[in-house]
Protein backbone atom coordinates (compact mmCIF):
# COMPACT_ATOMS: atom_id res chain seq x y z
CA UNK A 1 0.00 0.00 0.00
CA UNK A 2 1.20 3.30 -1.01
CA UNK A 3 1.76 6.13 1.78
CA UNK A 4 -0.62 9.05 1.46
CA UNK A 5 0.48 11.63 -1.06
CA UNK A 6 1.12 13.98 1.62
CA UNK A 7 3.08 11.93 3.55
CA UNK A 8 5.61 11.61 0.73
CA UNK A 9 8.90 13.55 -0.21
CA UNK A 10 7.19 14.77 -3.68
CA UNK A 11 3.86 15.92 -1.61
CA UNK A 12 5.98 17.97 0.99
CA UNK A 13 7.85 19.42 -1.65
CA UNK A 14 4.89 20.20 -3.42
CA UNK A 15 3.04 21.39 0.20
CA UNK A 16 6.96 24.00 0.47
CA UNK A 17 5.98 25.17 -3.60
CA UNK A 18 2.28 26.06 -2.39
CA UNK A 19 3.52 28.14 0.74
CA UNK A 20 6.15 30.05 -1.58
CA UNK A 21 3.73 30.80 -4.43
CA UNK A 22 1.06 31.64 -1.64
CA UNK A 23 3.84 34.19 -1.01
CA UNK A 24 3.85 35.84 -3.91
CA UNK A 25 1.72 39.59 -4.21
CA UNK A 26 -1.59 38.78 -4.97
CA UNK A 27 -2.66 39.08 -8.64
CA UNK A 28 -4.93 37.96 -10.96
CA UNK A 29 -1.43 35.59 -12.69
CA UNK A 30 -0.63 34.63 -9.33
CA UNK A 31 -3.98 33.11 -8.62
CA UNK A 32 -4.16 31.66 -11.83
CA UNK A 33 -0.88 29.86 -11.11
CA UNK A 34 -2.10 28.41 -7.43
CA UNK A 35 -4.98 27.25 -9.59
CA UNK A 36 -2.86 25.50 -11.97
CA UNK A 37 -0.81 24.12 -9.66
CA UNK A 38 -3.47 22.98 -7.25
CA UNK A 39 -4.62 20.69 -10.49
CA UNK A 40 -1.26 19.38 -11.19
CA UNK A 41 -0.94 18.82 -7.72
CA UNK A 42 -4.04 16.35 -7.45
CA UNK A 43 -2.92 14.91 -11.09
CA UNK A 44 0.09 13.91 -9.63
CA UNK A 45 -1.29 12.45 -6.22
CA UNK A 46 -3.97 10.34 -8.22
CA UNK A 47 -1.09 8.92 -10.70
CA UNK A 48 0.85 8.07 -7.55
CA UNK A 49 -2.21 6.40 -5.78
CA UNK A 50 -2.47 4.38 -8.86
CA UNK A 51 -4.97 5.12 -10.47
CA UNK A 52 -4.19 4.14 -14.25
CA UNK A 53 -6.24 6.71 -16.34
CA UNK A 54 -8.32 9.40 -15.22
CA UNK A 55 -10.46 11.69 -17.20
CA UNK A 56 -11.64 15.11 -16.16
CA UNK A 57 -13.07 17.47 -18.07
CA UNK A 58 -12.00 21.28 -17.22
CA UNK A 59 -12.93 24.41 -19.18
CA UNK A 60 -10.22 25.76 -21.09
CA UNK A 61 -9.98 28.86 -19.72
CA UNK A 62 -8.69 27.59 -16.47
CA UNK A 63 -5.19 27.27 -18.55
CA UNK A 64 -5.59 30.57 -20.34
CA UNK A 65 -2.80 32.33 -18.23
Amino acid sequence: MNAPFDETALGREFDLFAIELSRLPRSPETTALELRFALLREAVAIRLAGASRFTVELPSSLFDA
